[in-house]
């Protein structure tokens, strides 16, 4: 329920308090910035597997542009590359201490977002329709 003033109030019931999340079309169409699944799959295989892998997608994710360069491809190719590109074994990020936060006691563990009514002018007709009635 939205006071008068358009914010949510503490007892209100959302789809995403609930874990009832649906997502939009619009969402489901848009691709995924970052997603660590391959690297981390990539990280469970072997050195061996690990390094027949990478010389196979030389191949394909290698340019057109330089391709033709032989000087290119044995850098690609060499010990050198390897060793940056295909670890023989993780051992984590090195060097940076541990992040410990300090929040303060009395810090709220959760912001309640102060909600603004959207003017009625900018929605579609069919969205209007939909939401009053």
């Amino acid at each position: 329920m939205l006071t008068s003033a358009g914010d949510v109030s503490p007892s209100d019931i959302n789809m995403w308090s609930n874990g009832e999340v649906e997502e939009s079309p619009r969402e489901m169409e848009t691709s995924v910035a970052v997603t660590f699944g391959p690297i981390l799959a990539f990280m469970k295989t072997s050195y061996e597997e690990a390094k027949t892998e990478y010389y196979g997608l030389l191949e394909g994710h290698v340019r057109d542009l330089f391709s033709g360069y032989v000087e290119f491809n044995e850098v690609l190719r060499s010990s050198l590359a390897l060793h940056r590109f295909v670890l023989k074994e993780w051992t984590g990020i090195q060097g940076f201490p541990p992040l410990e936060l300090q929040v303060k006691e009395d810090f709220p563990p959760f912001h309640m977002v102060r909600s603004r009514p959207i003017n009625p002018r900018l929605f579609s007709n069919t969205l209007r329709k939909s939401l009053t009635g």
